[in-house]
Order: structure tokens, then sequence, then C-alpha cells
């Protein structure tokens, strides 16, 4: 068989906007960095207008404040988050079993039409 030239990749225009978006965004967080770390006058200014505007908002609101503590507190606590991702990695150890159907302990969340289908 006779060598062939070959062309640029097929993919090669978005790998390189792939590379560009990543290093826009790695410039983006260099900067955000030092500026953070140098304490730059015009972050903290910023900082601290939405402070003083969502405080406002806070106290001009009681309802909205206590949605938003309930929120916090029991919605996205650490142990709700844990018991998701624990909930997240049982089913996904049960779709990982060779052989086995992804949904077999799930029955009563998914519907038997749903665990019936290969």
């Amino acid at each position: 068989m006779a060598p062939s030239s070959l062309g640029p990749p097929p993919h090669a225009p978005e790998r390189r906007a792939a590379v560009l978006v990543a290093s826009v965004l790695t410039v983006c967080s260099a900067l955000l960095v030092t500026l953070v770390a140098a304490e730059g006058r015009p972050l903290t200014t910023l900082d601290g207008d939405i402070a003083r505007a969502t405080h406002r908002w806070a106290v001009d609101e009681p309802g909205l404040t206590r949605a938003v503590r309930i929120l916090t507190g029991w919605v996205w606590a650490p142990l709700t988050m844990r018991l998701v991702r624990g909930a997240a990695a049982v089913r996904l150890v049960g779709a990982a079993r060779p052989g086995g159907r992804p949904c077999g302990r799930w029955r009563p969340v998914r519907s038997a039409r749903w665990c019936s289908r290969r």
C-alpha cells in the first residue's frame, strides 16, 4: 500500500477554538486571583457595593430572606448534598454492574415500563 498524503485532522478548528476559550478563561481567572491577592481597590469596592445592596434588599424583604435561609440551611446544606451524592453513586454503581439492569433497585422511582427496556 502506497503512503498517501494526509491533510489536517478533520476537527482541528474545533480544537483551536477550545484551546482559545480555555486560554481566555485561564487569563481571566489569573487576573481575578491576582486582584483578590493584591486586595485591588476596584474589586473590593465592587464587593462592598454588592454587599450593601443585598443587605438592604434582605432587610426590606423578610419573607424572601426567610426562604433563602431555608434553602441554604436545608436544601443546599452539606448533609443534603452528601445524601444526593451518595444516592447518585449507588445509582451509578447499580448501572455499572456487568449484565445487570441499571434500575434494578430503583423500581419504585422509575416506571416499570422504563426498567423493562434494554
